[in-house]
């Protein structure tokens, strides 16, 4: 693909061989995102689609991550070209667009994310280059450098995994099991055989096209995902870590507290 020879940081990292762990940040918190950032996780996905997130506190959360080891992706609210061209404004190093349906939703999300000639984003002066000061280098970079990822949501999207798939400058594809097991009328039941069979679709086609897929929710079984083709996982919610922490520690406690009964 000779558009892509150039590709560089994160989203040349999805264009490699081998899996890519992510960790989601709905917390509207640059101390959270920072820890979450040094967790090991080679990125973090901070959700605008369901977080309480505002512009601000966006933009604090992506200096917060910076510094870290981790990548930043931000998870915009829908498909509105404005809402990912501030996303991008940021500085982040990419975007994943919700609920995805078809090869033009997909499209529209790459040319939303690219400037001309390659797309339609319009040129600003946030944060993503400078403020201005380095405008020139940052318009000439971007499009290299700013990874596009669509979620799978509904059973019409897995109906057109094979199409979308088809979409020059798209760099991922992730399944959101939650909404795609509803979708399809299993209720919260990710692992029903249905779902299992729409897995192994999607990474049967992300193999055959050469891109990255995943699922967005954290998998006890990730290692047959592997096998499948899959190599974006997403190893655990902020919130859900840190009630499960809390539950882990107060369980040891219980458990002390048992002991010292018993003698």
């Amino acid at each position: 693909m000779s558009a892509q020879r150039n590709l560089a940081g994160f989203r040349a990292r999805l264009h490699e061989q081998g899996a890519l762990s992510s960790i989601l940040l709905s917390i509207p918190s640059p101390a959270v995102a920072s820890i979450l950032g040094w967790s090991g996780a080679d990125y973090v996905v901070i959700d605008a689609e369901h977080g309480a997130f505002t512009l601000e506190s966006l933009r604090a959360c992506v200096e917060a991550i910076e510094p870290t080891p981790a990548a930043c992706v931000i998870r915009v609210a829908g498909h509105d070209e404005v809402l990912i061209k501030q996303a991008l404004d940021l500085g982040i190093d990419g975007v994943q667009i919700p609920t995805v349906n078809t090869r033009d939703e997909a499209e529209h999300a790459v040319r939303a994310s690219r400037y001309p000639p390659q797309g339609g984003r319009g040129v600003g002066v946030g944060r993503a280059s400078g403020y201005g000061r380095e405008i020139g280098r940052y318009v000439t970079e971007a499009n290299d450098r700013v990874a596009v990822l669509v979620m799978l949501e509904t059973e019409e999207g897995l109906d057109n995994v094979e199409e979308i798939a088809r979409v020059e400058g798209l760099d991922g594809i992730v399944i959101g099991p939650a909404d795609l097991a509803v979708s399809m009328g299993l209720g919260i039941d990710p692992v029903h055989p249905r779902m299992l069979a729409a897995y192994d679709r999607v990474a049967a086609v992300g193999r055959d096209r050469r891109v990255k897929v995943g699922v967005g929710g954290p998998l006890t079984d990730a290692g047959r995902w592997f096998a499948k083709g899959a190599d974006l996982v997403l190893v655990a919610v902020d919130s859900g870590a840190l009630a499960g922490a809390a539950k882990q520690a107060l369980a040891v406690l219980d458990e002390a507290l048992r002991t010292a009964s018993d003698d």
